[in-house]
């Protein structure tokens, strides 16, 4: 079913994010690095197999 496979997919993104916590505290890496890395990890897994 759709909902599963969105729930699946937000859950997944979620545990990513929250394996990232030591990257988003640290205070000499810039934002825009820590934005990057969240585009490349976090939203790919979110859009992953999305249609627009």
């Amino acid at each position: 079913m759709v909902c599963d496979e969105i729930s699946a997919r937000i859950q997944k993104a979620r545990l990513d994010f929250a394996n990232l916590r030591h990257l988003w505290r640290r205070r000499d890496i810039r934002l825009p690095t820590k934005g990057r890395v969240y585009c490349a990890t976090v939203r790919s897994v979110l859009l992953n197999g999305s249609e627009t």
